[in-house]
């Protein structure tokens, strides 16, 4: 669950420092000004839940500059389910991702469920649909760490992938009272320790599934 709003002050800290892209949107102030080569100091010290909150804050901006900086090297495994197939599922760093970005390349990121058919979507369409499908910076967003609540009918593959991982959970609950509690949302990362600092390793979205 939340951090009391002491801890978030504190993560507003670390965003301010850790993601700054010099944009008219953030203007620190001098005291704590911070570049991003500085901030690896920092992220080397931070526990998981604080990283997802720098990732996510990164991506609902797709500030994927900033994204890259903190997770150097090695690709990130995108998921839309949790029942993912792991052999078909895309493996990106976050520089192809800001390259794929602005071209109508279509990639293969899984299946669809119900149906079957192939999610065959450039990385942009993939981010709206699923990555910043809902505002997951949202107050009403609740933030899971460590063991990841059952949620849904379908089986999730996470901890058998990943068993040395750490999870954090933003889970978005039903808004819709007239689609009786199916409108749920969730955006999981996945946490490595590689080379004694925590990395991203997956990211992966979850939903009600037929």
């Amino acid at each position: 669950m939340r951090k009391i709003i002491l801890f978030e002050l504190s993560i507003i800290c670390l965003l301010n420092a850790g993601c700054s892209d010099n944009s008219e949107a953030s203007t620190p102030s001098t005291s704590s000004t911070m570049t991003i080569s500085d901030s690896t100091m920092v992220m080397s010290e931070v526990n998981a839940q604080e990283l997802a909150l720098i990732h996510l804050s990164c991506l609902s901006r797709l500030d994927l500059d900033c994204n890259d900086s903190i997770n150097e090297g090695g690709g990130v495994l995108f998921a839309p389910y949790t029942s993912f197939d792991n052999k078909s599922a895309q493996r990106l760093s976050f520089q192809e991702i800001l390259n794929l970005h602005v071209r109508d390349t279509l990639l293969i990121w899984g299946e669809f469920d119900g149906s079957g058919e192939p999610i065959a979507m450039t990385a942009q369409r993939y981010f709206q649909r699923f990555v910043n499908d809902v505002d997951y910076l949202d107050s009403l967003v609740e933030i899971n760490s460590g063991v990841l609540p059952l949620r849904g009918n379908s089986s999730s593959k996470l901890e058998e992938l990943f068993p040395e991982g750490e999870f954090v959970e933003f889970y978005s609950p039903p808004r819709n009272p007239e689609l009786m509690g199916l409108d749920w949302r969730s955006l999981i990362f996945v946490f490595e320790q590689i080379e004694n600092q925590l990395r991203l390793v997956a990211l992966v979205h979850n939903e009600w599934t037929i």
